[in-house]
């Protein structure tokens, strides 16, 4: 009987196919729980990073909230000289308080041994309308002995403090290398590509690629600056040289010849930027006799190129940090929106008051509507204000043009927004 042998037949297999298909669900629920496992790491590991950002983020901030309070305190402090010796802190308080306005706090210099007055006396007030009444106390009379006030030098100290630690900064700064040879079939190359070529020598902070205004390929050339000094070395010279599609490139670092070849004084390199010598210091030992040079035009330092080319080992000190920044790039002076807008330096004034009040209390904003670079002025209360507000902005993009923020002297200030 066929029929029954098949019966019997495929009643055998039924078990083994049952069989595999457990098998088969087993795999499957086993690699989903992989995936899962794997997505779940992933999930713990962004949230672990964007956790310590966090954590690192308000700790700047707090930093920066402490430095700011602790500046406005030494702001509002006066010192007090020729003190009766006699005079204790209750008469003083007492005297300012009447004469000048609310008093905080009171430190009387005393005598490590004996414990007596030295005449010097700290005194620190809430408002700063009472350091003003409290320096026109000098001459007066307290428990009979005229006094002296004098305004604390902090603003001075932080000044010069601020220098000494721009002359101090580390030698391993970002630094760009120039790329050259980029013809022929590289012609159509881009920046995701440039990128995967160079980066494995280090992190890149951003690639510059040179275009041609008429075909947008490459004209032949492109800048690349790494976060570190030593990266950007060797990069050049792994790649100095190097074969890509049949076409030698040549890569070198960039010095300050190169930025400043055939630029008006002022101006800096198409893309430069900003980000290139953060903290007005570059150091170019050993690269063409520069020694270490600061503040080269609109990279955070002084102002002008003009007359560098025979600096030799020359070194220029980077200038201080006054309460006065200067802003390039703020606005396109070629922008439709300027005719078509009435209120766009209006817009502009107000936004970068609104940004620059983030780091501190500022004093004036003023745009310069006839400059051909973007340019926008602020006055700071302070001094650690401006130097909050040049580190924050420094090197950012905005609408499509990377911002330049460098100090400028009173003087200058005075002869540009009040002239």
């Amino acid at each position: 009987d066929f029929d029954a042998v098949e019966q019997l037949l495929e009643g055998g297999d039924a078990p083994a196919k049952e069989s595999t298909g457990k098998d088969r669900d087993r795999d499957r629920r086993r690699r989903s729980r992989s995936r899962t496992d794997e997505a779940e790491k992933q999930r713990r590991a962004l949230e672990k990073e964007r956790k310590e950002e966090e954590r690192k983020q308000k700790q700047f901030e707090d930093e920066r909230q402490k430095a700011m309070e602790q500046a406005k305190r030494e702001d509002n402090t006066v010192v007090v000289m020729c003190l009766n010796h006699k005079a204790g802190e209750r008469e003083i308080y007492e005297f300012f308080s009447q004469q000048a306005g609310k008093v905080r706090d009171i430190q009387l210099i005393r005598d490590q041994a004996s414990q007596k007055s030295k005449g010097i006396a700290y005194v620190e007030f809430y408002l700063q309308e009472a350091v003003v009444k409290a320096l026109a106390c000098t001459g007066r009379p307290l428990m009979g002995v005229p006094i002296r006030v004098q305004a604390s030098q902090a603003e001075k100290n932080r000044a010069t403090q601020a220098a000494k630690l721009a002359q101090a900064a580390p030698v391993d700064i970002p630094i760009r290398v120039h790329v050259s040879g980029l013809v022929g079939n590289l012609e159509g190359v881009s920046e995701t590509e440039i990128q995967k070529l160079f980066s494995p020598f280090g992190d890149i902070e951003f690639i510059d690629l040179q275009r041609n205004p008429a075909t947008q390929k490459c004209s032949g050339s492109c800048y690349i600056q790494y976060k570190k000094a030593a990266d950007a070395r060797e990069a050049m010279q792994a790649m100095n040289g190097f074969s890509l599609a049949g076409q030698e490139i040549k890569v070198e670092l960039v010095q300050a010849t190169q930025l400043t070849a055939g630029l008006a004084p002022g101006l800096a390199l198409p893309g430069m930027g900003g980000g290139a010598m953060p903290g007005g210091l570059l150091a170019l030992g050993g690269l063409g006799g520069f020694g270490a040079t600061a503040g080269l035009g609109g990279f955070g330092g002084l102002a002008g190129l003009g007359g560098l080319g025979g600096l030799g080992g020359q070194q220029i000190a980077p200038m201080a940090p006054t309460t006065n920044i200067r802003l390039t790039n703020m606005f396109n002076p070629k922008s439709p929106d300027i005719m078509s807008d009435p209120d766009f330096f209006i817009d502009v004034k107000e936004d970068v008051k609104e940004e620059c009040e983030k780091s501190g209390p500022v004093h004036q904003v003023w745009v310069d509507q006839k400059s051909s670079t973007g340019q926008v002025w602020v006055k700071f209360a302070t001094v650690v204000a401006a130097q909050a507000a040049r580190t924050s902005l420094n090197g950012r993009w905005f609408a499509g043009q990377q911002i330049m923020a460098e100090f400028v002297t009173d003087q200058t200030w005075e002869s540009s927004v009040a002239g």
